[in-house]
C-alpha cells in the first residue's frame, strides 16, 4: 500500500518473523523507495490459525487496495501477490502451486478458483471478475509498440525507462515485438536505443515465450499501473526516428 505493507509469511515463532521482515526491508534500495521513506515501528504478528482463517487473511491482504478506491481490481493493484498467483509476474514471489498447497487445496485450476474467490466482493464486483487471458502474437507491430512495452514493464514490475539498457525486460520487449512480425530495427532501435549489433544478435535467437507479459497484454487491469504518458505522442515520435530520411527529389 502507499503508506504500508501486509506480509503474510511462514515463521517458526513471532521473533523469527520480525527478523525476517526487517533483513528484508533493509534490502530495500533508497532510490527505489524514495529518499525520505521512515519505518514505524510494528506490531506483534499474530499467528495465523488455521487453513480457514489464511485464506481469509490472504483474500483481505488482495482486496486492500480496492477497499480503499485506489484500483476496481485486485488484479490491477502493481505490487499485490495476487498478479503473481494469476501469473502475470515473470519472476513471481508466489507460486499458484505453492500457495495452493499452503491452504490444502488441489492445485489443478486453483488460480482462477482463488482470484473468483478474491473478487468477488462488493469492493469490486459480487459475482467476482473474469480471469485474465493472455494475448498471441498478432500482425500489428506498429499499433502494439507501445501497449507491448506496457506489458513488458508490467510483467516485470520496472520503469519504462529499463527498457532503454540491457537485461530481461529488453529482451522480452524484443521477443513480443519479432513474434508479432516486427522486424523494423529502426522502429526497435528508436524504442529500445539498442545497437545495430544487439538487435542483429537477438534476431539471431530463438524468441521466448514469455506468458507473464502476453497475460498483461491481453488485459487492461494489468497495464493501469504502467504510465507510459501520451502514448500516442510516443508513438509518433519512434516513427518519426525509424522513417527512413527521403530528399525532396525521391532520392534517399
Amino acid at each position: 500500500m502507499p503508506d504500508h505493507a501486509h506480509v503474510i509469511a511462514p515463521a517458526e515463532s513471532a521473533r523469527d518473523a520480525r527478523t525476517r521482515l526487517a533483513a528484508a526491508l533493509s534490502g530495500l534500495k533508497r532510490s527505489r523507495v524514495g529518499a525520505h521513506m521512515e519505518w514505524q515501528p510494528t506490531t506483534p504478528p499474530p499467528e495465523i490459525p488455521d487453513q480457514k482463517h489464511l485464506m481469509r487473511q490472504i483474500r483481505y491482504v488482495a482486496l486492500n487496495p480496492t477497499r480503499s478506491r485506489y484500483v476496481s481490481d485486485p488484479l490491477a493493484w502493481l505490487w499485490s501477490t495476487h498478479r503473481d498467483v494469476c501469473g502475470a509476474v515473470v519472476d513471481p514471489w508466489v507460486t499458484p502451486d505453492r500457495l495452493a498447497r499452503a491452504l490444502g487445496e488441489p492445485t489443478t485450476g486453483f488460480a482462477r478458483s482463488f482470484h473468483a474467490y478474491v473478487s468477488s466482493d462488493p469492493s469490486v464486483a459480487v459475482a467476482g471478475t473474469a480471469f485474465p487471458i493472455a494475448a498471441r502474437p498478432s500482425n500489428a507491430p506498429w499499433t502494439g509498440l507501445g501497449q507491448m512495452l506496457a506489458a513488458t514493464c508490467a510483467a516485470h514490475r520496472v520503469l519504462p525507462t529499463s527498457i532503454r539498457f540491457r537485461g530481461e525486460p529488453r529482451t522480452t520487449f524484443l521477443d513480443m515485438a519479432r513474434m508479432s512480425g516486427c522486424i523494423d530495427r529502426r522502429a526497435l532501435r528508436a524504442v529500445t536505443g539498442a545497437s545495430r549489433v544487439t538487435l542483429w544478435r537477438h534476431a539471431m535467437r530463438t524468441a521466448a515465450v514469455h506468458e507473464a507479459a502476453w497475460l498483461c497484454l491481453g488485459d487492461a487491469r494489468l497495464l493501469e499501473a504502467i504510465d507510459l504518458p501520451d502514448r500516442r505522442s510516443f508513438m509518433l515520435s519512434v516513427r518519426r526516428e525509424a522513417a527512413p530520411r527521403v530528399a525532396l527529389n525521391g532520392a534517399e
